[in-house]
């Protein structure tokens, strides 16, 4: 009887393409490790630092002769990177406590808090609302 050898092909390339493939892989392989054992030094990109250049953030000096700002209400903001250019309206408090906002249906209106300090003054800015 005749038996037809070509069943065994496929076997054979399978096992063809799978030596193939292990040979690239550890070609692959020794490659990364000779690169790491003789590529560049870990240091190569390392730069030298000054002695004069220090971490430590300059002291704030108060001057006994500066006199604050005098109180300013702004009346308008402008910020021409995003487009903005709004008047300011003075805001106050709510009857629970929180603070007003400028009306909803003109949205080009911005309000400033009339109780808190103004631009150049010491002072924090009042709380607004439970989240900070």
């Amino acid at each position: 009887m005749y038996q037809p050898r070509h069943r065994r092909k496929p076997l054979g390339r399978w096992a063809l393409g799978t030596a193939l493939a292990a040979a690239v892989l550890c070609a692959g392989g020794a490659g990364v490790v000779a690169f790491g054992l003789f590529g560049t030094p870990a240091d190569a990109g390392a730069t030298y630092t000054p002695a004069s250049v220090t971490t430590v953030p300059p002291r704030l000096t108060h001057d006994p002769q500066a006199k604050p700002l005098a109180r300013s209400i702004p009346v308008s903001i402008r910020i021409p990177g995003i487009y903005v250019d709004a008047p300011v309206m003075e805001v106050g408090l709510n009857t629970d406590g929180s603070v007003q906002v400028p009306p909803l249906d003109d949205h080009n209106l911005t309000g400033w808090y009339q109780y808190g300090p103004t631009p150049g003054q010491r002072g924090a800015a009042p709380k607004c609302c439970s989240c900070c």
